[in-house]
Order: structure tokens, then C-alpha cells, then sequence
């Protein structure tokens, strides 16, 4: 099946003209180091990965990516290799078109079908790749977008869709190795300049689990709102806010739940000043209080580089900024502050189940990026999260700060 995906990308792209053909090679090297279980743990990840993108007709266009990757493992003088990184990834598989004018003078009708990422206005909910399609029509000052896909096709090494006692179970089984089959749905509607150059998007968004006899069958759907624009020239806003209605069923007996997430930013802009950029987060996801159930977003991304809490039961502040040290160099240091929505207790090591506190600790950390060329740069991140283990803290008091050090190497052609 490899052979005959690869050779049916280099037919594609040889029977197009040479000028058409948009494609490249990317080799990376990523070294990382981090103690955020308890355990040092010492990564080494190397991939290639290649990409084609080529015109089909005048309004259509075919884009491809794959990779494929090593990586090890270094735990306690013990090395792993990592079965689901050591394989070709198909990354993207698509074809994409505008159309002008179908529905109406001024319109435009965007198309893309096939393997490609996706995410949620807010970025928190949904963000990852998908196989599916989506359909937007445009209008001078409005849009309107509908989208669905299916999550489970998806390897499991790149997914993190864990929203239920199923999924917790097929993450941890080593015979599984596709994401859980749960099939997805947004819909959406986006006013441009609607007042005061602000923007606002409304969106609908669901997930639905697939299996035929799941233990807790988890459905959620998010019903929220986007709202950003100018304050002045350099200066940004944002925020947003989502209801989600959970629908459980265990064992014959269902039942639905609430849940809240909301958030804003600050972004600003000062080029003359080291090509200054600035921005200051703001988010909290509910946890279990009064008639609210714990937020379930259907991705659960990281909110921190050293503290891997997603946006549940959480309440954090996170501020950072760049300037260009040079004409090939930026640094940003980068703060954090998290606390807990409710005292429910959170799966993360060295937490204190007993404890009362809602103050989790906070992460100071910094990155630096260098491109002495187009082609190739050098990312170093570093972080470090300081738990809350004073007496009665969210931390058992032996817990040790968590810690991550990140070097990543790319070059392209």
C-alpha cells in the first residue's frame, strides 16, 4: 500500500507541468528531556517528511504530506522504541477548491475533502487532524461553514481524544492503535467587522461515540461564541465562551450534564521596539460544582509545556512575549499561573486526592528560535512548573517540580 501511495504521487505530480508542482523535503531532529511523572524520561525523535501540492483544473487543487518517523524512549537506563512513530504517516491527503460566484454574485464556495487539520474557533475544544470534509460559502461580510469527519482512522500516536472510560481503556491497550471511532460535526457562521471591527463567529459543535457496546457511552456538544477585532492600532482582543451538554449512558441509565468554558486575550504589537509581540491568556473550564459538570473538551491538548493539564477543571493566566535579538534570532519568555475550578481531584502525578487548596503552582520557562536561512531553523524551549506542595496543597509535599527541556532541528528543500 506505501509503494502504491508513492508512486501514485510521483504519476501526479509528473503528469502536471514542472511550473505547477509546488513540493519539498523537511528533515527534523527533535531532542527532548522532561520529568513531569516522576520519572526522567529522555526522548530522540527524527523524521522525513514530504509534501506535493499541484493544480487540478483551474479552481481545484491536490495537497499531500507524509512522513515518517523514529523515536526512542530512555527511561530509568531503559530504551523503547515507540511502535506508532516508527511507521509512515500519511499527514495530509486532500483536495481543496474555490468557486466564485455559485451562489450569488460576490460569493465564493470553498471545498476540501480528504485528511487535514481542523479546530474549533477557540482552539481549546477541537484541534487536530481529521478525515472528513468541509464546505464554506463566502460573502463580502459573512460566512457560513459546515464540517463533519470521522476521528477513528486517525493513529493513535497522534490523537488525543480521551473523553471517556472507553477511551482511557484503549489508550492504554497496546493492541489498539487507531483513535476512538467517534464521528464529528461543526457548523458555523462568521460576521466580518460586524460592529466596531470586531468579528464574531458562532459555531455548534459535536462529537458522537461509534462503538456498538461501549461500558459509558460519552456524546458531547458545544453551543459557544467568538468575538475579536482591533482596540487601536498594535492592540488585539479576544474572547470567547461555550456550553456543553454532556450525554452519558452506563449500564441502561443515561443522563445529561452541563458544562462551561470561557476565556479571553490581549495581543500587542510594538515593531519598533524589537519587533515586540505580546499576549496575555485567560481561561477557565468548569469542574464539578453546584450544576455544573467537569468541562470534556474532545481534544485534550496540553495547556503548558511542563504541565500537561488539559482545559478541564481548570482555571489559568499565561503571558509571554517575543523580540528579535538580531536579524535571525527571537526570544520569549513565557509565565503561567493554574488553579482549579472545584476540588475535584485532578489525574496528574503527585496530586494530593485530599486536598482542599484550588492553587495548582505556576510555570516560568523561555524559547529561542534561530533561522540563520530560510531553510533551516533551531528551536530550544525550556519550562519548568512549580506545584502548589505547601501544607495542605494540591501537591503531595515529596512531589518534585516538573520539568521539560525541548530541541528541535529542521531543514527543508
Amino acid at each position: 500500500m506505501k509503494k502504491t501511495l508513492i508512486l501514485a504521487l510521483f504519476l501526479l505530480a509528473a503528469a502536471s507541468s514542472a511550473s505547477a508542482v509546488d513540493f519539498g523535503i523537511q528533515a527534523a531532529n527533535t531532542t527532548d528531556d522532561e520529568s513531569t511523572t516522576g520519572t526522567n524520561l529522555f526522548y530522540q525523535e527524527n523524521s522525513l517528511s514530504a509534501w506535493l501540492s499541484t493544480p487540478l483544473g483551474d479552481w481545484t487543487k491536490f495537497s499531500a504530506s507524509g512522513s515518517y518517523t523514529f523515536k526512542a524512549t530512555v527511561s530509568d537506563g531503559t530504551t523503547t522504541i515507540d511502535p506508532f512513530r516508527y511507521a509512515f504517516d500519511l499527514e495530509r491527503l486532500s483536495i481543496e477548491g474555490s468557486y466564485p460566484d455559485v451562489a450569488g454574485p460576490s460569493s465564493i464556495l470553498a471545498i476540501l475533502a480528504g485528511r487535514t487539520e481542523c479546530a474549533d474557533p477557540t482552539g481549546l475544544i477541537f484541534a487536530q487532524r481529521t478525515d472528513g470534509a468541509m464546505a464554506t460559502l463566502y460573502y463580502p461580510h459573512y460566512s457560513v461553514s459546515l464540517q463533519a469527519s470521522y476521528l477513528g482512522l486517525q493513529p493513535k500516536a497522534v490523537a488525543t481524544n480521551v473523553i471517556s472510560e472507553d477511551d482511557q481503556i484503549d489508550a492504554a491497550d497496546s493492541d489498539v492503535h487507531t483513535a476512538p471511532p467517534r464521528f464529528e460535526g461543526m457548523t458555523s457562521a462568521n460576521f466580518n467587522e460586524l460592529f466596531w471591527r470586531q468579528d464574531l463567529t458562532l459555531f455548534i459543535l459535536g462529537q458522537f461515540d461509534m462503538r456498538k457496546n461501549p461500558i459509558n457511552k460519552v456524546n458531547t456538544q458545544y453551543f459557544g461564541f467568538s468575538l475579536k477585532g482591533p482596540v487601536f492600532s498594535g492592540l488585539y482582543w479576544g474572547s470567547f465562551a461555550t456550553l456543553e451538554n454532556i450525554m452519558t449512558s452506563k449500564g441502561g441509565a443515561s443522563a445529561n450534564y452541563l458544562s462551561y468554558m470561557a476565556g479571553g486575550n490581549i495581543r500587542i504589537f510594538y515593531p519598533p521596539l524589537l519587533g515586540f509581540n505580546a499576549q496575555v491568556d485567560i481561561v477557565a473550564a468548569s469542574g464539578k460544582t453546584g450544576s455544573f459538570e467537569t468541562f470534556r473538551p474532545i481534544t485534550s491538548n496540553p495547556l503548558g509545556v511542563a504541565f500537561a493539564a488539559s482545559a478541564s477543571n481548570i482555571l489559568y493566566a499565561d503571558g509571554l512575549f517575543f523580540v528579535k535579538l538580531g536579524d535571525t534570532v527571537q526570544f520569549g519568555p513565557r509565565g503561567a499561573v493554574y488553579y482549579r475550578i472545584s476540588t475535584e481531584a485532578l489525574n496528574i502525578y503527585g496530586f494530593s486526592e485530599t486536598s482542599k487548596d484550588l492553587y495548582l503552582g505556576y510555570e516560568a520557562g523561555a524559547t529561542i528560535r534561530w533561522r540563520p536561512i530560510a531553510d533551516f531553523g533551531l528551536t530550544g524551549t525550556g519550562a519548568v512548573f512549580i506545584p502548589n506542595t505547601a501544607s495542605g496543597g494540591t501537591f503531595e509535599s515529596s512531589t518534585k517540580p516538573y520539568f521539560k527541556l525541548q530541541v528541535k532541528a529542521t531543514f527543508s528543500i
